[in-house]
C-alpha cells in the first residue's frame, strides 16, 4: 500500500487550526483519543485502535469510522499486527478520494 503522505503527530495549536487540518485528511489513524473525536467531528474519516469499553462508549456511530478492538475492556495494546494491519488495508482499499 502506497500512501500519499502523512503527518507523524500533530503539534500543539489552538483547537480550530487542529480541526481545520483534521478536515483534510483522508484518513485519520491512530488510538480513540481526543484527536481521533475531532478528526471525525471535522468530518474525516476515521480508523482507530479500540478496546472494548471504548468501541462500546465513543466510537462514533455513523460515518466513515472503522476500527479494529481489542479483546480487553480497558486496553487496545493486545490487538496483534497483522490483525491491525488486515483491517487497515481492507479500509484503504475501499476509501474514496474526498472531494476538496
Amino acid at each position: 500500500i502506497a500512501l500519499a503522505s502523512g503527518i507523524a503527530a500533530l503539534p500543539p495549536m489552538p483547537l480550530g487550526r487542529a480541526a481545520a487540518l483534521l478536515s483534510l485528511c483522508g484518513l485519520f489513524v491512530g488510538n480513540a483519543t481526543g484527536t481521533a473525536h475531532l478528526a471525525a467531528a471535522a468530518g474525516a474519516p476515521t480508523f482507530t485502535f479500540l478496546n472494548r469499553y471504548t468501541q462500546t462508549v465513543w466510537m462514533p456511530r455513523s460515518g466513515p469510522h472503522h476500527g479494529v478492538v481489542s479483546e480487553s475492556w480497558d486496553s487496545c495494546r493486545d490487538i496483534p499486527l497483522e490483525t491491525a494491519w488486515s483491517a487497515l488495508e481492507k479500509v484503504l482499499a475501499a476509501l474514496k478520494p474526498r472531494p476538496r
